[in-house]
């Protein structure tokens, strides 16, 4: 809300102290209940010789509004507004906007007068309402300009302009002589709103608006109960009533006109009274089987319809603040497939990526709008596209550990190989045959280019008879053996064993799975958000 409420209901007269000074921008609400024939809003100064009005308004019915000024104990030239009659019981709502050039009065959404100063706005520092009115709210709109109440006036559409309700209407709904019970047409949903317009009767104790879930008086999903000193909410299921809810207080007087509209959202009924937001009541019983309203008690009520919310959002909103940027970070997640796996940086990547797609998301929450439905095709979409940026670090850090220190794991399990080496490889082209290994170990740069140097030296045993007898060829022969047989343990020791290269090709597989998920993902994203900009 843009206005800060500073009264509940009392009688007046009323004065409030205005911290420091009017300031342009600032503006004034009040909304309230014609009682008799004259209600008068004045701006008071403080000046030594008594109390000033810079600013004084007076309604009178079935007259025109005037406005004026009193200064130095008399009343100096007396302006009237254009013609806007009010009637004895009716609601009203006024806008008084603080502007550079005057005060600028809005009556139940129509611009109706500007006064022009006549004194300086520092001397003005409280505002006093009097006479014959009943006062429900009074509150301050700091900003006038950024306001939603001046976009809404702007427009032409007050959220009371239907507020104007006489007790001499024809045909009420409803009255405490004829109680109104009817069917809902199509029953109630999520997104539905009831609106209803009615005057409190004058010697009214209380009145009910029951959402039925028969004809028969069955169960009662809402029983909302308006008394004189509080508001009852509650349900009635299988035959007794449920836990209570009491509101002390309320806006209801006795002779005083109202609005309600009950917003039906997917958690619970939302009730707005006289345009501000009173309370919810969390369901207890499913929205659709409400099919019929009762409306009984001392009240008349005026008027009553169901209105259809549906709240689109502009398209290109969307796709400039929201959808451009996940894109574009979904984009640079999957970009990051490229890098190595077995490098640590794709890891601190991807980490970068999801802390800068949770600020991203963070920052996005204030600009999705509400919303009837309980989750919006949009929050599928971030969801989905944080989960996958989770799952691929999570896949990563998986890889480098397989491909790191495959000697830590056991051997694959056979469910394991048959499932991603066998189906997901060959799914996905990857040959799940696992290579030999070739290793040589090179003892010295002739051993590299004599491969098998112990045959070598053993062919010229022939040659050399005459030595055989001799104690050093016995001793090359034993090195040579020795060297031969630490040669074999060495290869032996190098080469990967079944179950390492078995763990490294899972990895890839996996890799490239998650990998073809993310292009599917993205290409089915982009797909459905150009055929929901086409259908838009």
């Amino acid at each position: 809300m843009n206005v800060k409420c500073l009264y509940s209901p009392q009688d007046t007269p009323y004065k409030y102290a205005i911290p420091g000074w009017l300031r342009p921008g600032m503006a004034f609400y009040v909304q309230g209940v014609v009682s008799g024939q004259t209600f008068v809003m004045n701006f008071l100064t403080n000046e030594e010789s008594g109390d000033d009005i810079a600013f004084h308004l007076r309604h009178e019915l079935n007259a025109l509004t005037c406005c004026n000024s009193f200064r130095h104990g008399r009343w100096e030239k007396q302006e009237h507004t254009s013609e806007y009659k009010l009637s004895e019981g009716s609601a009203f709502d006024i806008f008084i906007v603080i502007k550079t050039e005057g005060y600028e009065v809005y009556l139940n959404g129509k611009r109706c007068y500007l006064f022009k100063h006549r004194m300086s706005l520092e001397k003005v520092n409280a505002l006093k309402i009097d006479k014959d009115v009943i006062i429900n709210t009074v509150g301050v709109v700091k900003n006038w300009t950024t306001s939603t109440f001046n976009k809404e006036l702007n427009s032409g559409i007050s959220r009371t302009k239907l507020s104007d309700i006489q007790y001499d209407i024809p045909h009420p709904v409803s009255s405490p002589s004829k109680a109104y019970s009817g069917p809902i047409p199509g029953g109630l949903r999520a997104g539905v709103a009831l609106f209803f317009q009615g005057v409190v009767a004058s010697d009214c104790d209380c009145f009910e608006i029951n959402l039925h879930t028969g004809a028969n008086n069955q169960d009662i999903a809402f029983h909302f109960n308006p008394r004189m000193d509080s508001v009852v909410l509650n349900s009635y299921t299988m035959g007794k009533w449920d836990d209570q809810i009491d509101r002390p207080g309320g806006p209801f007087v006795r002779g005083g006109a109202f609005d309600i509209i009950m917003f039906v959202n997917p958690e619970n009924y939302e009730v707005i009274v006289n345009g501000l937001k009173y309370c919810t009541f969390d369901h207890r019983i499913p929205v659709d089987e409400v099919t019929t309203l009762t409306i009984w008690g001392e009240v008349f009520m005026n008027n009553f319809s169901i209105i259809e919310l549906t709240l689109r959002r502009e398209a290109s909103l969307y796709v400039v603040n929201l959808l451009v940027p996940s894109c574009f970070l979904s984009l640079l997640d999957l970009c990051s497939f490229i890098l190595p796996p077995q490098n640590m940086d794709r890891s601190a990547f991807k980490m970068t990526l999801i802390l800068g797609y949770t600020v991203f998301l963070i920052i996005t929450n204030d600009f999705l709008p509400n919303s009837v439905y309980p989750t919006p095709l949009i929050n599928v979409f971030f969801s989905l596209s944080l989960g996958l940026m989770v799952a691929s670090l999570l896949e990563t850090m998986l890889i480098v550990n397989l491909s790191n220190f495959p000697n830590k794991y056991p051997k694959v399990p056979r469910w394991v190989h048959v499932l991603i080496l066998d189906f997901l490889g060959r799914l996905l082209f990857i040959s799940h045959k696992c290579p030999d290994a070739q290793v040589e170990v090179v003892l010295n740069s002739y051993a590299k280019g004599n491969p098998d140097i112990t045959a070598m030296m053993f062919s010229h045993t022939g040659e050399n008879e005459g030595m055989e007898g001799s104690a050093v060829v016995n001793e090359l022969k034993k090195v040579a053996q020795d060297l031969l047989t630490i040669r074999l343990r060495v290869e032996e020791h190098l080469r990967p064993k079944q179950a390492e290269i078995e763990w490294n090709l899972i990895a890839n597989v996996i890799d490239r799975f998650l990998f073809l998920i993310y292009i599917l993902f993205v290409i089915a994203s982009y797909i459905t958000i150009i055929v929901l900009w086409s259908s838009s």
